[in-house]
C-alpha cells in the first residue's frame, strides 16, 4: 500500500535564483515539490507524503521560451511515499459509522485521514452478513480492497472494501 517512487516533473523558480548557490536552488526547489506535490493525491499515483519527498536530481536550469520574466525552469527527479492501496490488500480500521447500507471505517495507522474506507453491506452473503449486522460502532476489523477513487489534489483516497472478519 506504501510504495517509495521515483517520479520527474518540471519545476519554475523566478529569476532571483539565477545567482544563488547550489545549496539555496535545492531548498526552494524542494520546497516548492513539497507544496505542489506533497499532502495530496498526485495523477493516478495515489495521496503523497509531503515530508517523504527528497531531490534526488536536477538539471541545469534553462531560461522560459514561453513565459518571458527570466525564470528558469529545472527538470527534477524526486523521490516520496506515495499510498494507494491495491485490490485485496488488507487493512485494519475501526467502524466509526453504520447504517444498513454501509458500514464507514476509519484506519488505525498512519493512514488514519487519508484513507475513506466504505464497506457496502449489500454486497455481502450469509454467513458474513450475520456478523457484519453484529458488529458495533468502535469495533476493529479486517476488510479486503476492492477499489479505490481519488482526484488529483485530492487529500484523501475512497477505498470501497468488503469485511473480512472482526478483530
Amino acid at each position: 500500500m506504501l510504495k517509495t517512487l521515483n517520479l520527474n516533473v518540471f519545476v519554475k523558480l523566478t529569476a532571483k535564483f539565477i545567482n544563488k548557490a547550489i545549496q539555496e536552488i535545492d531548498e526552494e526547489i524542494l520546497q516548492q515539490l513539497q507544496k505542489t506535490y506533497g499532502n495530496k493525491c498526485y495523477l493516478n499515483y495515489g495521496y503523497v507524503y509531503g515530508s517523504s519527498i527528497t531531490l534526488i536530481k536536477r538539471s541545469t536550469g534553462q531560461l522560459d521560451n514561453l513565459i518571458v520574466d527570466g525564470g528558469l525552469v529545472y527538470s527534477v527527479n524526486f523521490a516520496a511515499n506515495v499510498c494507494k492501496p491495491e485490490e485485496d490488500d488488507i487493512i485494519t480500521c475501526v467502524i466509526l459509522q453504520k447504517n444498513k447500507e454501509c458500514i464507514g471505517c476509519e484506519t488505525i495507522n498512519d493512514l488514519k485521514n487519508i484513507l475513506e474506507i466504505i464497506v457496502p453491506v449489500s454486497w455481502h452473503e450469509e454467513p458474513l452478513l450475520t456478523k457484519i449486522k453484529a458488529i458495533e460502532l468502535d469495533s476493529i476489523i479486517e476488510v479486503k480492497v476492492i477499489g479505490t477513487r481519488f482526484e488529483p489534489q485530492s487529500n484523501n483516497i475512497r477505498t470501497i472494501c468488503s469485511f473480512v472478519r472482526k478483530l
